[in-house]
């Protein structure tokens, strides 16, 4: 594929992302890659205008690498820049990489969400509850409310608030959401969210795929903080251990009603 020569030329600041290919050095390693230096490539606020445009420029979902990743550290130099201010052209690229199915991009998601703030909880759980968005769109700004809370403790109780919402109205909601908002009570350790999440499973709307089977729902809810991490790393060394025995043994990998660390079943024919 021949190098693409844009209409209108980048200035040279940005026009030098579009030579550093995937963070990390790996498409592999990209989610877990740490946030680069934008500034010392003399990248600042007056640069925002400019990264907008490589963000969401759409002929550099074509190009070869290491072009092809310019929008996304675009989007990691935004958001280092400019923090909640980001979310709005965030949200819609988004919105766009779901009509594409560009899951690789997506999965970098987290990062940004969490690296804006606390700022965007509010408008994170208004999206995540809004059934007209995309259901991919909406879940990774519902997931990222877990994160938020863990990252930024003192928001925890905003978070939570949310959450709980979303299990006043499972009768008529997105299973998936009602299930992920039961995970991340689970996960952070909302004890008194017990009779609420019991009457969102009674609705028979929960997707237990997101959160685990009920019965161990509704057992883990009920555990102090050190009695849950505990339980969890018994039950990742189970994992662990079977794995290691599958591995041994040569056969294939048995997933039915598999249980995985962050409390979602698994359930493949």
């Amino acid at each position: 594929m021949a190098k693409r020569t844009p209409a209108l030329p980048y200035p040279p600041s940005i026009a030098r992302l579009l030579t550093l290919g995937p963070p990390g050095g790996a498409v592999s390693a990209w989610r877990h890659a740490p946030f680069l230096d934008y500034a010392a490539m003399d990248i600042a606020e007056s640069s925002v205008p400019e990264l907008l445009r490589l963000m969401t420029d759409r002929e550099l979902w074509v190009a070869e690498e290491p072009e092809c990743f310019g929008p996304v550290h675009a989007a990691r130099a935004l958001v280092g820049i400019i923090g909640a201010a980001a979310f709005k052209p965030l949200v819609n690229q988004m919105r766009w990489l779901c009509r594409i199915d560009d899951d690789l991009w997506m999965e970098d998601m987290p990062n940004l969400l969490l690296k804006m703030g606390p700022e965007i909880i509010e408008p994170s759980a208004a999206i995540a509850m809004d059934q007209r968005e995309d259901f991919g769109v909406r879940i990774y700004l519902w997931n990222n409310l877990e994160d938020l809370a863990k990252a930024y403790p003192e928001c925890r109780p905003r978070v939570v608030k949310r959450l709980l919402e979303a299990l006043k109205y499972a009768r008529y909601g997105e299973p998936g959401i009602t299930g992920s908002a039961i995970s991340m009570l689970v996960q952070l350790n909302v004890s008194e969210a017990a009779p609420m999440i019991e009457a969102a499973f009674d609705t028979g709307r929960v997707d237990e795929m997101c959160c685990g089977k009920r019965e161990r729902v509704m057992l883990e809810i009920k555990m102090t903080r050190d009695v849950y991490a505990a339980h969890r790393e018994q039950e990742m060394e189970k994992l662990r251990r079977e794995m290691r025995d599958w591995e041994n043994s040569g056969s294939a990998l048995p997933l039915d009603d598999l249980e995985i660390d962050d409390g979602e079943t698994m359930a493949r024919g």
